[in-house]
């Protein structure tokens, strides 16, 4: 059995799809706040390669639905197969597939690594081409492309990308304050991210906006959101993904916090923050959504409808006892519960323990290492 190249790192709304590397590693790599490709260098991988390998994927999918019988799988056929397979990358390939039918619908690729848009647009084309013939159930077509590779493509090639099949873009800006683009090194500009993602819509490409409560440091909290807010404002993307900053031990970030130029938020600034952007957004059709474990409050809702609700349940947190904020932090970053309003769903040897280490640790400064080593271990 033929098989393809996959790499780690995607978009948690990608867990169920098929993943392509068309790249490896990340072109910038020096963002001061990620730890995920360090150490790493980047390359683009051969086109025909690609190519071949997406034809391995519709191989594999010719090989699992000659074992759909009725509308379901033959579950018997399929762990035969799979135990026949002679080696563990075709097993992870068979398996990857699999679960694209089972748990994705056949819905959604994601073209990894970290900025495959830095591809050439004929190059681009060809890959989406063959992706087209040869997997035509596909919905989604997606990738990440950074705001200043975005700005090197034409609105008329944003427009062939999206005719011949890509249709989201998850864009990591992080933030919209020029200030903290500089603090965290992204090498971009606000004006960068406007242009591209103005040129994103204009296209049609649906737009996930990734904005990084707290990465501009405990001081400058209300300015990030306020400048973060602006930029929504202007682009009003499909989506804005929340991804709350956490400060990543050995990072750039985290020397310079050590040197004292640099100071880490709390919880509950970052939610703060969080509260001030979603304040400023205007009546927007953008859909704000909590999709990553590292957030402590699971918020979501649309702008011109949502927004009040969005705002009274960050309220309802900031209003509780700093004990009840504590137990509900430790309960989140211990794994426990994915929300706050399953807080009364606890076990009583779960809350036991949550009030044992609520009533152990007294200051805010040993709380806060202790919610900074859980959360380190979730990224």
């Amino acid at each position: 059995m033929r098989v393809f190249e996959s790499g780690v790192y995607r978009p948690p709304m990608h867990g169920h799809s098929l993943l392509l590397r068309v790249t490896e590693n990340c072109p910038w790599n020096k963002c001061r706040f990620c730890m995920l490709y360090k150490g790493e260098q980047f390359r683009t991988r051969p086109l025909e390669k690609i190519l071949e390998e997406i034809d391995s994927m519709a191989e594999i999918k010719q090989m699992l639905e000659s074992h759909i019988k009725g509308g379901v799988f033959d579950m018997s056929a399929v762990r035969a197969e799979y135990a026949a397979l002679k080696t563990d990358k075709e097993k992870e390939c068979y398996s990857m597939v699999y679960d694209w039918i089972a748990g994705g619908n056949k819905e959604s690729m994601f073209l990894q690594d970290g900025n495959t848009m830095v591809l050439k647009t004929d190059w681009l084309l060809a890959i989406l081409e063959r992706i087209r013939t040869h997997l035509p159930e596909l919905k989604i077509i997606a990738s990440y492309g950074r705001a200043d590779t975005l700005c090197m493509k034409s609105a008329e090639e944003f427009k062939e990308l999206r005719a011949a099949g890509l249709n989201m873009m998850h864009c990591g800006y992080e933030t919209g304050s020029d200030d903290t683009l500089k603090l965290i090194n992204k090498g971009f500009t606000t004006a960068q991210e406007l242009e591209a993602g103005h040129k994103l819509k204009d296209a049609g490409i649906t737009m996930n906006l990734f904005y990084m409560p707290g990465n501009g440091g405990s001081n400058n909290c209300l300015k990030n959101a306020a400048e973060s807010a602006a930029v929504v404002n202007d682009i009003e993307p499909d989506y804005v993904r929340l991804r709350s900053f956490v400060l990543k031990n050995g990072s750039p970030l985290w020397e310079m916090e050590k040197q004292g130029e640099f100071k880490n938020c709390t919880e509950n600034e970052k939610v703060t923050e969080l509260r001030a952007f979603i304040e400023r957004l205007n009546g927007l059709d953008t859909y704000i959504i909590s999709d990553h474990i590292i957030n402590l409050l699971d918020i979501e809702g649309r702008v011109k409808t949502d927004k009040n609700k969005m705002l009274g349940d960050i309220d309802f947190y900031l209003s509780l006892s700093e004990r009840e904020q504590r137990r509900y932090q430790l309960a989140r970053r211990g794994y426990y519960l994915s929300s706050l309003k399953y807080m009364n769903m606890l076990g009583q040897e779960e809350k036991a323990f949550i009030d044992r280490a609520v009533d152990k640790i007294g200051s805010a400064e040993e709380w806060e290492k202790l919610m900074q080593e859980l959360t380190e271990k979730m990224i």
